[in-house]
């Protein structure tokens, strides 16, 4: 059983663990797949070993074990509605008007 560690960014890990293949020893690891690198590098929370598609959620923790997957980075900004949103507009309208109604009723623009 191999146990995969994937980092959380409200901190700590969660961990995977996969059957079927003992733990890989020394080199037997794929090379990570590593996004491109800036100037400063490669961000430790981008780099590692993908988690296989049969891995099975085996807890949480605060220390990393097994082996380092990078972050999970699907679930980001899920609980923000979409940019093209109706309500997004709408919201976004309401704003400007209100921001133009503040102006014009101090007297700073003249239309």
């Amino acid at each position: 059983m191999v146990t995969y560690s994937r980092w959380n960014p409200g901190g700590g890990y969660s961990y995977y663990e996969v059957s079927g293949y003992s733990a890989p020893l020394g080199d037997d690891l794929p090379n990570p797949v590593l996004p491109t690198a800036t100037r400063f590098g490669v961000p430790s929370v981008e780099v590692g070993h993908p988690v296989p598609r049969n891995a099975r959620m085996a807890g949480h923790g605060d220390e990393a074990r097994g082996v380092l997957s990078p972050m999970d980075t699907s679930r980001l900004g899920q609980t923000i509605p979409a940019c093209g949103s109706p309500v997004n507009w709408l919201l976004a309208g309401a704003a400007i008007v209100g921001g133009i109604w503040l102006i014009v009723s101090r007297g700073k623009l003249f239309i």
